[in-house]
């Protein structure tokens, strides 16, 4: 379905809106340091899932931070009784 997101493409976006608003500045090279099997981006743990009620928190969060962004929907609700939430990021969400 078409304007749908997933909690993959939602972090992202919510990275490319950050680095947006952060000035640019030279990048000095990174000292050398053990590879990592996983990391985390703005307290979002990439090794680990996040909880449903997590989830739609972030959405909403990207929701008021972005009101002419993001838009929060719902499909209805799950088998379990949890709601189908979406985002609708686009540049005319209303």
């Amino acid at each position: 379905m078409r304007g749908l997101l997933t909690p993959a493409l939602l972090l992202l976006l919510s990275h490319v809106a950050l680095a947006q608003r952060r000035p640019t500045a030279p990048i000095a090279p990174a000292p050398a340091q053990k590879p990592q099997s996983c990391a985390a981006f703005d307290g979002v743990d990439m090794c680990g899932y996040q909880s449903h009620r997590e989830l739609t928190a972030r959405m909403r969060q990207l929701e008021r931070q972005f009101p002419s962004l993001a838009q929060v929907g719902s499909l209805g609700q799950s088998v379990e009784g949890r709601e189908l939430a979406y985002v609708k990021v686009s540049a005319n969400v209303r």
